[in-house]
């Protein structure tokens, strides 16, 4: 068996993220740079000679035995393995995957460690009295914020940022405007401020212009993503001006919802750049950098910020300046820009693999490429739901003939997929 030398691998790396090392070894090997049942080198090894946390190698190799491309053993370290004949390791079943909430792969995360060292230690961090944006997010959020805006308020999580936009849009009672599909959790965050969400269909360029008209007038607020994470879309230029005209002068507010940051594909066009003074972006970094760093900007005009600030301990609320600057520092690092492509693939490949193996199941699905979510069209989709269940397989109904598949979590393994895919077939045949 081939020793490969740590010192000679970590040459030809020029990234340092789990999902970039473990692209770039996967290539190697796929190009048979790394002959096969030669052993990696120790993740400790691995790591001393990168730079990076012994995790972060772990976490690559972890990558590297979803797609079939090395195995570890207990006393023989990690080699690499033929993908067509190689095993691979033990599936825990669907019950460990997060099928429906859209959570990041934690393989697919930054290794936070080097970030906040370098970012933590910053002249403003005891100050009490400081504004509630950080300089360095500020500056951050102007380059990497896809819509221009008055200011920015930042936030621990997008619910939060989402729940802050809502009760500055609306009161308890009004009705509020949704497009459907939506992401995870936006209907219960209405529901839970005594909002009445009123569900806006899509089509491929948003919501549908005929949805909204009729209600345009009693709403107070449209929810949208331009970018269509969860959905079927990326708003277009022109439903936008369609969405505008309809909702007029003095309107509904708009809060356009990007779950995804800066992990979306395709961020769609903005409302902001015809109704300025009505609209709100809300852009999550969470599911880019993980749930412990967060964080989410709220974006818009002042007098929509300050309205929603309000309604966070009246205002004096703040964010950590440590997890601002650190986030900062990730927003505008280029080897983390160039990781996050990297990432990006990861979850495309999910998506794409999961599409094919419901269609081979003689599934009918709606998806987009880049999207985190498929719709799988059920005659019964609480019966489905319930008969899944039993299986372990835990899926949302985003109408009463519709299931909704997140990818996020998705084992890129076709053998996985096609089980699953077979198990939710047997699902929607079922009869009460």
């Amino acid at each position: 068996m081939t020793e490969l030398d740590a010192t000679d691998l970590a040459t030809r790396l020029t990234t340092r993220s789990p999902a970039g090392i473990a692209e770039q070894v996967g290539q190697l090997i796929e190009e048979g740079q790394l002959p096969m049942d030669s052993r990696l080198p120790t993740v400790r090894d691995l790591a001393q000679e990168v730079g990076v946390s012994v995790g972060t190698v772990a976490q690559a190799w972890g990558l590297l035995r979803e797609r079939g491309l090395v195995e570890t053993r207990r006393r023989g370290g990690t080699r690499v393995i033929d993908p067509s004949t190689g095993s691979r390791p033990r599936f825990p079943g669907f019950s460990h995957v997060d099928l429906r909430f859209g959570s990041p792969h934690p393989a697919l995360l930054p290794d936070l460690a080097e970030p906040l060292q370098q970012n933590a230690p910053q002249p403003t961090l005891s100050s009490w009295n400081r504004p509630r944006l950080s300089e360095q997010l500020r500056t951050a959020a102007q380059r990497d914020l896809p819509v221009r805006a008055e200011t920015v308020l930042p936030t621990s999580t997008g619910s939060e940022a989402m729940w802050l936009a809502m009760r500055a849009a609306a009161s308890p009672g009004d009705s509020i405007a949704i497009e459907h599909p939506c992401s995870p959790g936006i209907e219960e965050v209405a529901r839970d401020l005594g909002l009445r969400p009123v569900p806006v269909e899509t089509d491929g360029d948003g919501p549908c212009a005929e949805a909204l008209r009729p209600i345009s007038s009693s709403v107070k607020a449209l929810v949208l993503a331009p970018s269509g994470a969860f959905g079927h879309h990326v708003l277009s230029p022109k439903r936008a001006e369609q969405l505008a005209a309809i909702l007029g002068p003095g309107g509904s507010t708009i809060i356009e919802d990007d779950p995804l940051g800066p992990l979306s594909e395709d961020p769609g066009c903005s409302l902001s750049s015809l109704l300025p003074e009505r609209t709100l972006r809300v852009r999550d970094y969470a599911r880019a950098f993980g749930p412990d760093l967060g964080p989410c900007l709220l974006a818009g005009p002042i007098a929509l910020i300050e309205r929603a600030a309000a309604e966070r301990s009246g205002g004096w609320g703040t964010l950590s300046y440590i997890l601002q600057d650190t986030a900062a520092g990730l927003i505008t690092s280029a080897s983390h820009r160039r990781a996050l492509a990297g990432v990006r693939r990861h979850y495309r490949n999910k998506h794409i693999m999961a599409v094919e193996a419901l269609e081979q199941a003689e599934l009918a699905v709606s998806s987009r490429p880049g999207s985190w979510s498929i719709t799988i069209h059920s005659p019964d989709a609480a019966q489905a739901l319930a008969h899944l269940a039993a299986q372990g397989v835990d899926l949302a109904a985003s109408r009463h003939d519709q299931l909704r598949l997140v990818v996020s979590q998705l084992p890129e393994d076709p053998a996985v997929l096609a089980d699953l895919a077979a198990l939710i077939a047997r699902a929607t045949k079922q009869r009460a």
